[in-house]
């Protein structure tokens, strides 16, 4: 089976002509039965107006059309197309600079600014370029932290739950 960087070299270009972005794309299961899970966005988007499940569906069958045709791709494979969800991992420069002002969750490579593996905080900027990027962060204690992103394994923002209310929408709060 293809690599993932071979497989985001053949699906990024696709999803970009279709007017979204790949946010994720993970590789799972056996050789046999691969699992391909992509996660992807309107390249516009903004919260609360995320990518539909029919959405979806249409980038799983373009996808589809090209996916078949690989050889280095078992013929069983479970393609699962869906959208980067209210936790939305945090890939490129572009994912950092869009959450500034956002909570977001680091996990690290080993212990991040001396404190832990995983720190969470408001992300109040992103300075440098390359291996010396940095990633400022407020955590909750108030502490600013300055973290390079290439010590960064995964990262993401974070959900409140309590400050989300069922069946309550942004319209009825003006």
């Amino acid at each position: 089976m293809s690599g993932l960087n071979e497989l985001e070299r053949i699906v990024e270009p696709l999803l970009e002509r279709m007017g979204y972005e790949l946010v994720d794309l993970e590789q799972a299961g056996r050789g046999t039965r691969p699992i391909l899970r992509l996660r992807i966005d309107r390249s516009d988007s903004e919260p609360g107006s995320g990518v539909t499940v029919d959405e979806c569906a249409r980038v799983s069958r373009a996808l589809e059309e090209v996916l078949d045709d690989r050889e280095d791709l078992a013929a069983s494979y479970i393609l699962e197309v869906s959208s980067p969800g209210v936790d939305r991992p945090l890939r490129n420069r572009r994912d950092f600079e869009r959450s500034l002002g956002k909570e977001i969750s680091l996990r690290g490579f080993a212990r991040l600014a001396g404190s832990s593996k995983r720190v969470e905080g408001v992300l109040l900027g992103i300075e440098g370029s390359g291996e010396a990027e940095l990633l400022r962060i407020r955590t909750a204690s108030g502490s600013e932290l300055e973290i390079r992103r290439s010590a960064v394994a995964k990262a993401s923002l974070v959900f409140k739950w309590e400050e989300f209310e069922f069946g309550k929408s942004q319209e009825s709060e003006s």
